[in-house]
């Protein structure tokens, strides 16, 4: 049999090769040889139809479970020539400092985004309590153990969520890492919370079907349902918010994506989709902004890799 390389195949269905080796990379194509990077396709195989043009025109937005964009995002990322840390120690440095904000401040900090970058370089801000204080430095350190999971690739257990709970509530010297002893209630919502006795194994319950859910479902559903999920059982008194949006990240991470932040604007659609989720058991406000926040982020990414590239080739020249 024949076979015709990437860059024959793009000349002949008049696309990219980058389109070519999504295709590829994702099975859409029969009878194709890899041989390490490099595909050979049988010689006349038709073009695979394009699944991002919309068969019913009369659709006016796209299914909340549509990731046909972010999984092209995530391959053009993935096929880009060996930059060292395509997400560089700069730029998560940058998203740190955002993410610590605006995390913080979701939660009614009071210190504005240079506050917390004095914060974070050791001097104290004055006119805002101790409590906003450390709440940076719990983010902080939070995160960075977080990074160490990605880096570690440590499965998700209840000894990483309740480490997170201890370093985000800094603060809270007494009820840190430990889960709650009293009843809690999701704010507008009819949900009852989770009983006291039930905590430990209903996070275990979580923790495992999550990793069932692996194996059947996209990354990006998985997590904004263990999230919701999470978020749901408030298995600690305060700071499941933070707690929560560090977990996503890590899982975001742990499958190869870049971080995503979730802005103070956006304050009032991480509740409503918090509240949609108990009220009708629905996920897909929350499926939604995660995957908006992600397309973002793997766009930015993107371009910052690109830009890392050329400075590259521009210094080796």
């Amino acid at each position: 049999m024949k076979y015709m390389t990437v860059l024959e195949a793009s000349k002949k269905w008049g696309i990219s090769d980058r389109r070519v080796r999504f295709l590829c990379s994702q099975g859409r194509i029969r009878g194709i040889i890899q041989q390490g990077r490099r595909y050979l396709i049988p010689d006349g195989t038709e073009k695979p139809s394009d699944e991002r043009i919309r068969r019913s025109h009369g659709s006016k937005s796209k299914r909340y479970n549509d990731f046909s964009r972010l999984d092209f995002l995530k391959s053009m990322l993935c096929e880009m020539p060996d930059v060292d840390d395509k997400v560089g120690p700069k730029q998560l440095d940058h998203f740190a400092l955002s993410f610590i904000y605006h995390s913080n401040a979701m939660e009614g900090n009071t210190l504005c985004l240079e506050d917390v970058k004095e914060v974070l370089n050791g001097k104290v801000c004055a006119g805002h309590s101790l409590n906003d204080h450390l709440g940076v430095i719990g983010i902080r350190d939070a995160w960075n153990y977080a990074l160490e999971c990605v880096n570690e690739r440590k499965p998700l257990s209840q000894n990483i969520i309740r480490n997170l709970h201890s370093m985000v509530m800094l603060e809270d010297s007494v009820r840190k890492g430990k889960y709650r002893k009293v009843k809690v209630r999701i704010k507008g919502t009819d949900s009852d919370p989770v009983f006291l006795d039930l905590m430990e194994p209903r996070i275990n319950d979580l923790l495992n079907l999550n990793m069932q859910r692996k194996k059947v479902m996209h990354p990006i559903e998985r997590i904004a349902r263990l999230l919701l999920e999470f978020e749901g059982m408030q298995p600690f008194k305060s700071g499941n918010g933070k707690v929560g949006r560090i977990l996503v990240n890590l899982e975001l991470m742990q499958n190869g994506y870049p971080p995503i932040n979730f802005r103070k604007d956006q304050q009032q659609k991480y509740q409503e989709a918090v509240h949609s989720y108990y009220l009708s058991h629905q996920p897909e406000a929350m499926i939604k902004l995660i995957s908006e926040n992600l397309e973002d982020s793997l766009e930015h990414t993107l371009k910052a890799t690109k830009m890392k590239k050329r400075t590259g080739d521009f210094e080796s020249a």
